[in-house]
């Protein structure tokens, strides 16, 4: 035999080119664990060392060698020693990859194509399922009575072979005929209408031809978008896609509801309110009321005790002569007007009584004021009212067109002329300063 004992040395550079022939190892001669850590040192063989084809396929016995026997730095086929850094294939391709089972799993050609092509959409199902669930009977589903003849999307199985959409029955459940068995599932997806945990959300099947076979190739059904839902205060409410208006105290919807309604704001005074035409006010002959935004006016019952017609003929009269008037009656003196002077002063003085009381005038306001930057803090808002609101309660803020609320905890605060964004301990956005903010409110002045 060439190789006998130590005729190998153990420094570095003590196997020469023609110390070994080719074919000169055989399987016999290096058996297993014949080779261990310090049997070779470092730098022993090198690459002229050992002729091509020296060392044939079955030279080393299999196990000779174990991925422990091999330093952490070389690559092995078990994966007992992880990649360290970033792996460059030098453009050659990874092939033989399985599909992708996992997030950070890597993503084959086809099932990559078959994500860009598109998906194929279903008919919508009335839920879908959290959990296992036996396939036959009416039964609930994730909050949904789910009756014979309605479409369910069954995604969570045990057996997942066994997911898929189904039609319920009395009795055993069918597959759904747009989703049947044999048929390719995969890119399908289906929106769900209703269901406390899947309500109002999209699935699609991530299985990839040709292994997206129903009843044969187990089916994934991931989420992958989902409807905003809205929560409506204030008056409003939804119901499915629908908007209405709660009409409350001042409110009423003209023309029946419905797209040809309106809604209209009224003013409910003291009393039933009553139209009173001119010339019919002293012939009402009871007292009533008509409405008015600050208060009721009353309707004499009767005609003056003693009608006057002309500014002179008020003075001439020797004695007070009544004139009506919508909310009050008026005495006429009986001299000269010496000037204005109260109510109180009526009858013994020269003056010319003045009403009975003020009307008092206001005043719908609508006004832009200017935005400024707000993010995450509340800020009291430089720009402020013009006028002080009659009820703060009644002031409506829009922001961008869109209606904010009102109070602590909500979008902002009124207090006086002064508006408080509340972006941290409420539920207004960020404030920019090109946003647009239109206040509406009453004033008294």
């Amino acid at each position: 035999m060439l190789l006998k004992g130590k005729q190998v040395a153990t420094k570095p550079g003590g196997i020469a080119t023609a110390n070994i022939n080719a074919g000169a190892v055989t399987p016999v001669e290096l058996a297993a664990g014949a080779v261990t850590a310090p049997a070779i040192a470092a730098n022993a063989v090198t690459a002229p060392a050992i002729a091509a084809g020296a060392v044939g396929t079955v030279a080393i016995a299999a196990g000779a060698v174990t991925s422990a026997q091999v330093d952490a730095s070389v690559l092995v086929s078990s994966g007992a020693n992880p990649l360290t850094g970033n792996l460059s294939t030098g453009g050659h391709r990874i092939t033989d990859l399985p599909v992708p089972a996992s997030a950070n799993d890597a993503a084959t050609k086809v099932y990559a194509d078959a994500l860009a092509s598109g998906s194929t959409p279903k008919a919508a199902v009335v839920a879908a399922t959290t959990g296992n669930i036996t396939l036959s009977g009416a039964q609930m589903i994730d909050g949904v009575s789910v009756t014979a003849g309605q479409r369910v999307g069954v995604i969570a199985q045990s057996t997942a072979t066994q997911n898929g959409v189904y039609v319920a029955a009395a009795g055993a459940w069918a597959r759904a005929a747009d989703m049947a068995t044999a048929s390719h599932a995969g890119g399908s997806t289906f929106f769900v209408t209703g269901g406390t945990a899947n309500g109002s959300k999209f699935f699609f099947c991530s299985a990839v031809a040709p292994n997206d076979v129903v009843d044969t190739n187990t089916l994934a059904f991931p989420e992958f978008a989902a409807v905003a839902a809205y929560a409506f205060l204030d008056g409003l409410t939804l119901a499915g896609s629908t908007l209405s208006v709660n009409p409350g105290a001042g409110l009423a919807i003209a023309g029946g509801g419905g797209s040809g309604g309106a809604l209209q704001a009224s003013f409910s005074g003291s009393g039933a309110i009553t139209q009173v035409q001119a010339g019919a006010a002293a012939s009402g002959g009871a007292a009533s009321a008509s409405a008015r935004g600050d208060h009721a006016h009353s309707v004499a019952t009767a005609a003056p005790a003693t009608p006057v017609t002309s500014d002179a003929g008020a003075a001439a009269q020797g004695a007070s002569a009544s004139l009506l008037r919508a909310d009050a009656q008026l005495v006429v003196a009986t001299a000269a007007p010496g000037g204005l002077a109260s109510a109180a002063a009526q009858g013994t003085s020269t003056s010319l009584a003045r009403a009975d009381h003020a009307h008092n005038r206001d005043v719908a306001r609508q006004e832009a004021i200017a935005a400024q930057a707000v993010t995450g803090a509340d800020v009291a808002l430089t720009a402020q009212l013009s006028h002080a609101p009659i009820v703060s309660a009644s002031v409506l803020l829009f922001q961008n067109g869109v209606l904010q609320h009102q109070g602590v905890g909500k979008d902002y605060t009124l207090s006086g002329t002064t508006i408080t964004w509340l972006a941290s301990t409420g539920t207004a956005t960020s404030l920019e300063t090109t946003d647009d903010l239109v206040v509406e409110y009453w004033s008294a002045t």
